[in-house]
């Protein structure tokens, strides 16, 4: 069973309730004084990492004869890569996912009502959590 709190209760006993949560246990804080009564989440980072894990990224690589580039297609994201080399139409995938996932938490009120971009949010969130260049390529790319 998860844990309910008010706001109240949540100020008043945090340090306590992390602690509970960096069990492994979630903590729901909710708005007992708001109309729709929402809630809030709070949860171990490693096991919200672990549940995003479903979210993976399966770049679809192709070369077009025609044009003579290869393209990179994150269809998760909706984003495309077109270049002279498969070098660099990585390097331009990996850019746009980081420019975007950016974008998409500086004005995530905006991106989480429209309905073909909520979807993304579980890959945004994975994407945050990288710690530089070379983990982005390796959460799009794999090993």
């Amino acid at each position: 069973m998860t844990t309910a709190v008010t706001i109240a209760e949540f100020r008043k006993d945090l340090r306590r309730l992390i602690d509970k949560a960096l069990t492994g246990r979630e903590i729901i804080c909710l708005d007992a004084k708001s109309k729709d009564r929402q809630t809030c989440s709070l949860i171990k980072t490693s096991l919200l990492l672990e549940m995003l894990k479903a979210y993976s990224f399966e770049p679809k690589v192709y070369y077009d004869q025609e044009t003579k580039t290869h393209n990179i297609h994150l269809d998760e994201l909706k984003l495309y890569a077109y270049a002279d080399t498969f070098e660099e139409a990585a390097e331009q995938i990996i850019d746009l996912a980081i420019d975007y996932a950016q974008d998409y938490i500086d004005r995530l009120e905006l991106f989480l009502h429209v309905p073909d971009r909520k979807t993304h949010y579980p890959y945004v969130i994975r994407l945050a959590h990288c710690q530089n260049r070379e983990e982005v390529k390796k959460l799009i790319f794999g090993s």
